[in-house]
């Protein structure tokens, strides 16, 4: 397979190849994917450039690397639709109930906090609302990933994010112990390429598809307080909107 300029990189097409025998079903999950020399012969480069496909399947999430056995095609995994009511007793039973009832371990991971930082481009709603503070988190299931959060929160109403913060419950479950009662003002969905630093957070590779939701929440007398913007991985998570509950 020689490569001519301004190609797809080789490592790129033999990993593309092989994602292609995985979707048609030559490679099964936990079948063994073939070696690095194997597929250095076949698609006609070096082996490190093989190992270099295989690698970024591992990085995907496509495949899983055993010390001293190989590389294995991952157990098909489903993405899990999640629905949580934003209301003080309700957040964190109907959080755990769902992922408890599809076998998997979660939390909320704070990243950092920073203090009076301005939300370019936030919408005027929370842009107008005062000094704002910047929470990232991370929201794990069975130690991966899945979405990664950057959102603004009225710094004279939350106070005290890195001392009150649980991983059961995160950022909301901070503003529910201040604030009580919250609001959806709006939320917007969209698909995009996960940039290199997002794709970093996630564990992908930079451009990969992802899913951004994107929101303004309240109190209960409609004040804005959080501005939000979610990436979350196309290949774990999917969206729901419930018309019988409006979640």
């Amino acid at each position: 397979m020689p490569e001519t300029p301004n190609a797809i990189p080789l490592y790129e097409q033999a990993r593309e190849s092989i994602r292609e025998m995985i979707a048609d079903g030559i490679y099964a999950p936990g079948d063994r994917l073939p070696s690095e020399s194997a597929l250095g012969e076949r698609f006609g480069m070096h082996r490190l450039t093989a190992r270099r496909a295989l690698e970024e399947l591992v990085r995907e999430g496509v495949a899983v690397a055993r010390k001293g056995s190989g590389t294995f095609v991952a157990p098909r995994r489903t993405r899990l639709p999640i629905s949580v009511p934003l209301v003080r007793d309700a957040f964190v039973q109907s959080l755990e109930r769902q992922l408890s009832a599809a076998g998997r371990q979660h939390r909320e991971v704070l990243i950092d906090v920073v203090r009076d930082h301005p939300a370019h481009g936030a919408p005027a709603e929370i842009a107008e609302t005062g000094k704002l503070c910047l929470v990232r988190s991370a929201f794990e299931v069975d130690s991966e990933t899945w979405v990664y959060t950057r959102a603004w929160v009225t710094q004279a109403r939350v106070k005290g994010i890195r001392r009150r913060w649980r991983e059961s419950d995160g950022l909301y479950g901070v503003v529910l112990d201040q604030v009580g009662e919250l609001v959806t003002l709006w939320r917007s969905f969209q698909a995009e390429p996960a940039s290199a630093a997002v794709a970093e957070r996630l564990g992908i590779r930079a451009g990969s598809a992802i899913l951004v939701r994107e929101g303004v929440t309240a109190d209960a007398d409609r004040v804005p307080l959080i501005y939000l913007r979610r990436h979350a991985r196309a290949d774990r998570v999917q969206y729901v909107i419930d018309y019988e509950t409006g979640g």
